[in-house]
């Protein structure tokens, strides 16, 4: 049973929810991030781009949102970071603390995400690559090179100690979250668009 609609006018790209399940915030087509009330679906702020925000996610903690954006007209695919204010959700800062430039068109970001105790953000490229930026200054750290085609997706353990990427390539890989090396590869038959680790058992799904 459907219980809300929380609504953009262009593709929802992206959905995160906050530890507690108050507030909701989403990425879309239509160039803005929203922040909802979970329980009503009620708009509480929109932070908007000069291109698709394609992913969120709120920080551990929830004091900080991270976005990336899409390449388009000559706008350059992008990592935001934004203040978070918890006290006051309908008072956010509307321009971002951290903004990085991606390389090139390519590079744009699929996925991004925090990484333990949000020192770094792990971005999932299109051009095959994941970089790793700190996230104090969202300088570029590492860039791992394994996939042979766009990563689609990248998600961590429950414990963060290891992550799983997705790639068109036809392949998932699992990383130690700390020294960045390849554990293990997982071969598909087709494009890999998602992976997840179990939290459970020593089970990878794609």
């Amino acid at each position: 049973e459907r219980v809300g609609t929380y609504k953009h006018a262009g593709a929802v790209w992206s959905v995160d929810v906050n530890f507690d399940t108050t507030l909701v915030v989403t990425g879309s087509a239509d160039q803005t991030a929203k922040l909802w009330e979970a329980s009503t679906g009620k708009e509480i702020y929109e932070w908007t781009f000069r291109s698709t925000c394609h992913c969120v996610q709120f920080s551990i903690g929830e004091s900080l949102l991270l976005a990336a954006t899409d390449p388009f007209k000559g706008v350059s695919p992008a990592l935001h970071i934004f203040d978070l204010n918890k006290a006051d959700p309908a008072n956010q800062a509307s321009r971002p603390r951290l903004t990085v430039e991606m390389e090139s068109h390519k590079c744009k970001a699929n996925k991004a995400l925090w990484g333990p105790l949000n020192k770094q953000v792990f971005a999932a490229c299109e051009d095959g690559a994941v970089r790793v930026y700190n996230a104090e200054n969202l300088e570029l750290v590492s860039t791992i090179t394994d996939h042979e085609r766009s990563v689609n997706d990248i998600q961590f353990s429950a414990d963060r100690n290891f992550f799983v990427t997705a790639s068109s390539d036809n392949t998932a890989k699992l990383y130690d979250t700390r020294t960045l090396k390849l554990l293990k590869t997982y071969q598909t038959s087709s494009n890999v668009y998602a992976a997840a680790i179990s939290p459970l058992m020593d089970h990878v799904a794609t």
